[in-house]
């Protein structure tokens, strides 16, 4: 990412492409994550300003606390939108981060600024229920076993080391906790159109979790799966990034329309 400009808040980070930016693409990670997991992707729009919801617990905000509940991280970055200048906005969020790119979403759209478009990526409509009992509970140790085994993308180099362990396992608990004690509270549906992507082979993801996004808006909604599972974002990234671009480009052409 050697030729962007990069624009940093506390709650977001922009890479300010050097072409005339089209659109804006908001990406919120899974648990545990921050942005590392989209590196590489403003290389992938330059014609987009690309910006990363940058998270308390991680990246530069490492000893910042997490918030209490999704909502309450929600607020901040839609706050944080509604002072940049107006640009076509598709918000893509991944796992945990689908539920806080939605919850984003709703409070842009109350506020007159509802983006182009919403991307939920490996998870299940919020509406619907959750079939595996909470983890984050657990004992630290276990903990990490366990969402090993469940979620897999935690390697062994980690779980091993208690050094490494104590610096990821917490934000991922913390962040695992906010999912898990996430309430839907049903709202009026958005305006955007909803895009949910999903690993083909990925156990948390079922086909009628899937299409009750369907709910969520009034626009379309589509459903497209990638081969992998729940982290197919790294094993199907090109396929993903291709389809991404080409969603979004369509967006953008109605949005002119």
């Amino acid at each position: 990412m050697k030729d962007l400009v990069w624009d940093s808040s506390e709650w977001l980070v922009r890479s300010l492409s050097r072409l005339p930016a089209e659109l804006r693409l908001v990406c919120f990670p899974n648990a545990g994550a921050g942005m590392l997991m989209f590196r590489g992707w403003p290389d992938a729009l330059p014609w987009a300003e690309v910006a990363f919801a940058h998270l308390p617990g991680r990246d530069g905000r490492r000893d910042d606390p997490i918030p209490s509940s999704i909502q309450a991280v929600a607020d901040p970055l839609a706050h944080a939108l509604l002072g940049l200048p107006p640009l076509p906005t598709v918000l893509f969020g991944h796992s945990m981060g689908a539920l806080i790119a939605f919850e984003t979403a709703r409070r842009l759209q109350t506020a007159g600024r509802a983006p182009a478009g919403l991307i939920v990526s490996a998870r299940r409509a919020p509406s619907t229920d959750e079939r595996l009992p909470p983890l984050a509970q657990l004992p630290i140790e276990a903990f990490g076993r366990a969402a090993q085994e469940r979620y897999g993308g935690i390697s062994d180099q980690v779980l091993d080391d208690p050094e490494l362990a104590g610096w990821v396992l917490p934000v991922l608990r913390s962040d695992l906790s906010l999912v898990e004690t996430y309430r839907y509270q049903p709202m009026a549906p958005l305006e955007s159109p909803i895009l949910v992507y999903a690993g083909e082979d990925d156990p948390h993801t079922l086909p009628d979790e899937l299409d009750a996004w369907r709910n969520e808006t009034r626009g379309v909604t589509i459903v497209r799966t990638f081969p992998g599972g729940h982290f197919y974002l790294d094993t199907a990234r090109d396929v993903v990034l291709s389809t991404l671009i080409a969603d979004a480009r369509g967006w953008l052409a109605a949005s002119r329309a």
